[in-house]
């Protein structure tokens, strides 16, 4: 078969490893079950990230098509768990979606610092937990250093308790007052 995403050979059996595990017969079998729910997460992860990786686009298929075997009713959500799956596994697809996270935040932190002048962002969620939010901060500093040494110093990322990550965003969601 024909290198679909880069070192293919290096991780195709891993991969596949994992997707046996949900009775999917490789890649391009998630992408055919993905496609038969009218899905194309490919394309998706294609518009949405113009600049991404083979790899991202095809962890995403991988994710999707885990989601839809499981039979979960949410898949944004089981995507994302499939992802985190992934990276705690060491995929490489997997942290490149994660890094291009740190890269888009970055920018938009930027963004956000010259718009509302902030100086501290606290970061919650549970895309933050774990290896793939230890990789979104590694890549978010990177670009901010790289491309933004003016922000140095005046811009500060805030990392609760790994407990408080995952469902801090629930409790700051809650708390927030009513817009009439």
């Amino acid at each position: 078969m024909a290198s679909l995403f880069e070192s293919y050979e290096r991780r195709i059996d891993k991969i596949n490893a994992v997707l046996a595990q949900y009775g999917i017969n490789g890649v391009e079998d998630a992408k055919a079950i993905c496609a038969e729910k009218g899905l194309d997460p490919y394309k998706t992860c294609e518009e949405t990230q113009p600049i991404c990786f083979e790899n991202t686009k095809w962890a995403y298929v991988v994710g999707a098509a885990i989601a839809i075997k499981k039979g979960d009713q949410q898949l944004d959500e089981a995507v994302q768990k499939a992802v985190q799956k992934l990276m705690e596994a060491g995929d490489d697809r997997a942290a490149a979606v994660y890094r291009s996270i740190g890269v888009y935040l970055a920018h938009t932190l930027a963004y956000y610092r010259a718009l509302y002048g902030c100086g501290s962002v606290l970061l919650l969620g549970r895309v933050m937990s774990g290896k793939g939010g230890e990789l979104i901060i590694s890549a978010c500093e990177d670009v901010l250093r790289s491309e933004y040494p003016e922000l140095d110093g005046k811009l500060r990322l805030a990392l609760p308790d790994e407990y408080f990550r995952r469902v801090g965003q629930s409790a700051v969601a809650a708390s927030l007052p009513e817009i009439k």
